[in-house]
């Protein structure tokens, strides 16, 4: 699978239809693409060939130190790289993109492709449907201001954790390190679609998790893990962002 995926959710079909971008890589192509779709229950589709989407799939190695508490990630884009808006563009996969009711776009995807981002965000906006990205890491938000926030105003749900809020307000001047107030300023930040109302959800690893919302502030206690039963945290924000938006997409 490509490092970065543009839209993953896992719903029932009566929920909606998002497409699994699947790129070629060393191993055959058809037997992943027809696996990631079954487990996934989402229909795949992969660009037409002759295609520059022919480059390995993306990896990423993970080096965790002091008792999985912390942790240390390469990445090779590889195929990730070159994914541009054009592959959006085709017929397929644009179909599958209106299709769906809800999108959810790493961060890390502004290193890429922002005008991929920009296109689902516009069409999210203009359909009233639910669009959300997390800020993924602090140096995106840094390095990456420019992309990010032409991409914030389509915003609905933000994620993000306590150092990427900090490096957030420090680049935005917020003056404030109080991960409360930059969520309250973060979500007042302008917006395209005023049918919803920005939410913004920071979480702060053992502590309390900041819901900002409607500009008020719910603070929601994480159940801490022992020490000695705690293997890593690779992945941990992308599950809490997982279990998060699969309850929204009931709710909603």
């Amino acid at each position: 699978m490509p490092l970065f995926t543009l839209l993953c959710l896992t719903l029932p079909p009566s929920c909606y239809t998002t497409p699994s971008l699947v790129h070629r890589h060393g191993l055959p192509t058809r037997p992943l693409k027809t696996s990631v779709a079954s487990r996934s229950s989402l229909p795949a589709c992969t660009s037409p060939e002759p295609s520059p989407f022919l480059s390995p799939a993306g990896t990423c190695a993970v080096i965790v130190t002091k008792s999985g508490t912390c942790r240390s990630l390469v990445a090779n884009l590889a195929a990730a790289n070159h994914f541009t808006k054009s592959h959006l563009e085709i017929a397929e996969n644009k179909a599958l993109m209106e299709k769906a009711n809800f999108y959810y776009i790493s961060g890390f995807f502004l290193t890429v492709s922002p005008e991929s981002i920009l296109m689902v965000g516009e069409h999210a906006c203009e359909n009233n449907k639910v669009f959300c990205m997390n800020l993924s890491a602090p140096f995106l938000c840094e390095f990456f201001k420019d992309p990010m926030m032409k991409a914030f105003p389509y915003i609905d749900i933000l994620f993000g954790n306590e150092t990427e809020a900090a490096k957030f307000a420090e680049i935005h001047e917020f003056g404030t390190t109080d991960v409360k107030d930059i969520a309250l300023k973060t979500a007042a930040l302008p917006k395209k679609n005023s049918k919803r109302e920005r939410i913004v959800v920071f979480t702060q690893g053992a502590e309390d998790i900041i819901v900002a919302r409607g500009g008020k502030i719910t603070q929601f206690p994480v159940v801490r893990l022992p020490t000695e039963k705690l293997i890593d945290t690779n992945g941990a924000g992308d599950a809490f962002v997982g279990g998060k938006l699969s309850r929204v997409t009931e709710v909603e």
